[in-house]
């Protein structure tokens, strides 16, 4: 049976003052045991408080751990509103992203307005901003081919 971990503190005189020094982790930092149980070995964290817990504590969600009922209702009521986030802001298959198409769209536009504003300044920077709108829409099309999406 593994003994529960001593946690090592000791007194430091310093000049005048006296200070308390502790160490972050156990003396026996070999492996975590439960929150609950000091001399169990944990399995596993709670997704949402991170206390360690063994197999007579844990809940499996499926989705992760978790230490008492309050805690899986909120693990559950978090990942519910990652699901709904992902479903309302996430992106859909192979459908080219609103933003992608704007920056074409009006990079396009500034290109082609700048073309025919040749002779000054005003027209060189519409050029350079298309460019630039039409540069971004390139980036994120490559960097969603990289991921996947």
């Amino acid at each position: 049976m593994a003994r529960p971990p001593t946690w090592s503190a000791g007194v430091v005189a310093r000049g005048s003052q006296r200070q308390l020094k502790r160490s972050l982790l156990p003396s026996d930092a070999s492996a975590m045991h439960c929150f609950v149980h000091q001399e169990t070995a944990a399995v596993g964290l709670c997704c949402y408080c991170a206390k360690g817990v063994c197999r007579g504590c844990a809940r499996d969600l499926g989705c992760g751990l978790a230490c008492s009922d309050s805690c899986a209702t909120e693990v559950r009521i978090s990942k519910e509103a990652g699901r709904r986030a992902h479903r309302i802001y996430g992106l859909r298959g192979k459908t080219l992203p609103a933003v992608m198409l704007t920056n074409i769209a009006m990079g396009l536009i500034f290109v082609t307005w700048g073309a025919a504003e040749r002779n000054s300044r005003f027209g060189v920077f519409l050029v350079l901003m298309g460019l630039v709108l039409l540069s971004a829409a390139a980036i994120s099309r490559t960097n969603r081919k990289q991921t996947g999406i």
